[in-house]
């Protein structure tokens, strides 16, 4: 999960017949009640940070995903809002017959294929604002650990919801869970993990949780029971209406040259969610 050497320019694509972008070409005769087209943008963050919250790597990946159920032979052309900012490894459908993502005004135009295609996927380098920072801390006892993992209150995310948060704590693999103190969520041992799983199902941005908890160990120590130390404590979470680059859809127009009543009705939706999302073992 390094970061790039250099960044590319997002490319333009060339103008060329229909029959050469998209071989895949729709069939003929395509009829619904309804004309719809459906955007997804999902980005993935992916993390690396030390046991105080502190970023040591960190990239992101994007893919625009489109759901199309359009009649005939339409033609659509999506405006999109893109901060500048260092994309790379940019990757467009066949369907893309232009684009102008360099210019000022940043738009695609394509023919899709009939059903569900990924319109474009790019990443980024870096990523600045995390949306979940946590601090961790660990104590040994003669026989027990105790565990203290701190989940900041984060501006980065402004009036978004966290869903379905998961921090995953790896445990030494013949402990059991004796003790716990939390103020928000859930906590359970998966002894088949060898993992402590803090759960909350939706989390706003004000926030400053705290989970406490103490794992017992057995007076006749397993040689690898010091494993769970080199293992990192893992995060999972989606968050609906936000994407980390900025990206927007400004507007989505779909025509046909040979209706001239021709309507469709667009969707969008925007999530954020988890890749692989890592900090690096405790302090002890």
């Amino acid at each position: 999960m390094g970061n790039a050497a250099s960044t590319k320019k997002i490319p333009t694509v060339p103008t060329v017949p229909l029959s050469v972008t998209n071989p895949n070409a729709r069939p003929h005769g395509l009829k619904y009640s309804r004309n719809e087209i459906f955007l997804i943008v999902n980005e993935q963050i992916n993390l690396l940070a030390n046991s105080n919250g502190e970023v040591i790597d960190s990239n992101l990946t994007g893919k625009f995903m489109v759901t199309t159920k359009l009649s005939g032979v339409p033609t659509v052309k999506i405006s999109l809002s893109l901060p500048k900012k260092d994309f790379y490894d940019v990757h467009f459908h066949q369907c893309v017959y232009a684009n102008n993502l360099d210019e000022h005004n940043k738009t695609l135009l394509f023919n899709p294929p009939d059903g569900k295609f990924e319109l474009l996927s790019y990443s980024m380098p870096t990523v600045k604002k995390m949306p979940i920072l946590i601090d961790s801390l660990i104590n040994k006892k003669n026989n027990s650990i105790t565990y203290t993992i701190i989940l900041r209150e984060n501006n980065n995310i402004n009036n978004f919801t966290i869903n379905d948060l998961e921090i995953i704590i790896p445990v030494p693999s013949d402990s059991s869970l004796i003790k716990q103190t939390l103020n928000l969520g859930t906590v359970t041992h998966q002894a088949e993990t060898s993992s402590v799983v803090w759960t909350i199902e939706k989390l706003s941005k004000k926030y400053n949780s705290q989970l406490d908890f103490e794992m017992a160990i057995p007076i006749l120590k397993n040689p690898l029971i010091d494993d769970y130390e080199k293992k990192p404590i893992t995060v999972k979470f989606n968050i609906d209406f936000l994407t980390n680059s900025g990206l927007k859809v400004n507007f989505v127009k779909v025509s046909d040259k040979f209706d001239k009543n021709y309507s469709a009705t667009s969707w969008i939706k925007y999530r954020l969610q988890n890749g692989d999302y890592f900090f690096t073992p405790f302090d002890i």
